[in-house]
């Protein structure tokens, strides 16, 4: 539980959750704050002036630093992202995508899958016609 003077804002609440949790005030989304209107909060608010009624409970969301900093730390050391498209330097490869063998042999196994359905039968007991 958190105790403000009178007169605070919403940075300041920001702040004080920032020494207990560790999340910089930049980082915090905090849930629940509504200004008059319906309106998301924004730091400068009031407190006091916040549609809030008594036991409201204010989740908050962010990361600290450390957590931030050691996945900027993985993604330095993570590999080149791979091109899921096979082209070279933005250039299309010769064999359009559907015509690629591996894409075909999906279409066909989809198309059985699917065409099964239609008949509302099981693989196993599929009639021949269908």
């Amino acid at each position: 539980m958190l105790s403000l003077p009178s007169g605070a804002t919403v940075a300041e609440l920001k702040r004080k959750l920032a020494e207990q949790s560790g999340v910089q005030p930049k980082r915090q989304k905090l849930l629940g704050l509504k200004a008059k209107g319906a309106k998301p909060a924004t730091d400068e608010a009031l407190i006091e002036d916040l549609v809030l009624k008594p036991g409201t409970k204010i989740m908050m969301m962010g990361s600290p630093e450390e957590a931030t900093a050691a996945l900027d730390a993985q993604a330095d050391v993570a590999p080149h992202v791979q091109d899921d498209f096979g082209t070279a330097e933005g250039v299309l490869d010769d064999v359009e995508f559907a015509d690629r063998e591996e894409n075909q042999v999906r279409e066909r196994a989809w198309a059985m899958v699917h065409s099964r359905r239609a008949c509302g039968a099981h693989a196993s007991n599929a009639p021949v016609g269908c």
